[in-house]
């Protein structure tokens, strides 16, 4: 993204606590107006201090964050005309949910008529109308939510950030709440800068996704791209399940590299990276694109697919998809998932199989 079309734009920005430490290392970011971008990481990753230097609480050691193209460093919390989400929700428990809604507008001078008809807006937009007059107290975990939601943005602010918003609700009440913010996002193109350690989370809602580790930006990404074509280790591993093997390169041309596994088993990765033969490497497929058949049945395997062989070990029924474990070695597991069908495949204890993938399905990566 070009510079000049960035609404929100990060420049440089270092954070320590102590003067000592680095919380968050050279961070470099643009957003652009209405798009939905995530910060997703580890506890501890920096993720959440980015947030909290762009809502004014914490300052920057260096760097500087700009606004629509002007430095916001400087300016009060107050000053920066931006919305927050937090997990706790922070609604006045001595207020209505009316009053909750009305409050940002009041401190912006709004006139009576105006704060009336943008509160009943807001709270037909969140399907809250009929609970008006309940408190904070009175209400379900999701329509707390939906309330300081519907706060963040009464207002009409330039920014809205989210510091884990959904971390207090269940799994049904998450997956819900997720559609209705990216719901209300696609109707009112809202900026988003949102925080989450929830992978799954980030995927389902996000434009972009930065994956933090350790105060740096190891990828930032659409959601497919971070999934299907990881530059490293930590984000292949971190983004959904994998299946990752400690190997060692023995030999690479232009196209292929050849690497060795942990039970001398040979298998060929596409070339992305130069790699010194010997060199410690890591393979990294997903349990969803590899396949599996029982060696009596190999006639079937297509001839030019990569592939393993491997023992049957247990499986799990999940529900909508299926788990299969194989070891390669007693160290060495390859986790196997397929979709649940009225007929699954029955393998006996330590079975032997064939594990096969697609080439492109591999990625590889130096250690």
């Amino acid at each position: 993204m070009e510079s000049e079309q960035a609404f929100l734009q990060f420049n440089a920005i270092k954070k320590s606590y102590d003067h000592k430490n680095l919380v968050v290392k050279d961070f470099n970011l643009t957003v652009a107006a209405g798009e939905f971008v995530t910060l997703l990481g580890p506890s501890g990753s920096g993720k959440t201090s980015v947030l909290m230097l762009v809502a004014g609480f914490e300052g920057v050691t260096s760097g500087d964050i700009l606004l629509n193209g002007t430095s916001i460093k400087c300016l009060a919390p107050h000053e920066r005309n931006i919305g927050m989400v937090f997990q706790n929700y922070a609604l006045f428990p001595h207020m209505t949910v009316s009053q909750n809604l009305a409050y940002p507008l009041k401190v912006r001078k709004w006139s009576r008529k105006r704060i009336r008809q943008q509160v009943n807006t807001f709270l037909a937009m969140i399907e809250l109308s009929e609970f008006s007059h309940r408190y904070p107290s009175q209400l379900s975990g999701g329509q707390k939510q939906r309330v300081a939601l519907a706060r963040a943005l009464i207002f009409k602010p330039s920014l809205v950030l989210m510091d884990e918003p959904l971390g207090a609700l269940d799994k049904k009440l998450r997956e819900q709440m997720q559609f209705e913010i990216t719901q209300l996002h696609k109707k009112l193109k809202f900026t988003v800068l949102y925080v989450t350690h929830d992978q799954e989370e980030a995927l389902t809602m996000s434009d972009r996704i930065a994956v933090f580790n350790q105060g740096i930006v190891q990828q930032c990404a659409q959601p497919h791209i971070l999934y299907e074509q990881p530059t490293n280790a930590f984000v292949a591993d971190f983004i959904g399940e994998n299946n990752m093997l400690p190997c060692q390169c023995l030999h690479q041309t232009q196209q292929l590299t050849t690497v060795s596994l942990l039970n001398e088993q040979h298998i060929q990765v596409q070339t992305h990276q130069k790699l010194d033969i010997n060199q410690a490497c890591l393979i990294s497929i997903r349990p969803e694109k590899i396949t599996f058949t029982p060696l009596n049945n190999i006639e079937h395997q297509d001839p030019h697919a990569n592939g393993l062989i491997a023992h049957f070990s247990l499986k799990h029924y999940v529900g909508d998809y299926i788990r299969y474990y194989f070891q390669l070695t007693d160290e060495q597991t390859i986790i196997i998932k397929l979709l649940n069908t009225h007929h699954p495949v029955q393998l006996a204890p330590q079975e032997k199989v064939r594990l096969t993938w697609a080439m492109e399905h591999a990625h590889l990566f130096a250690l």
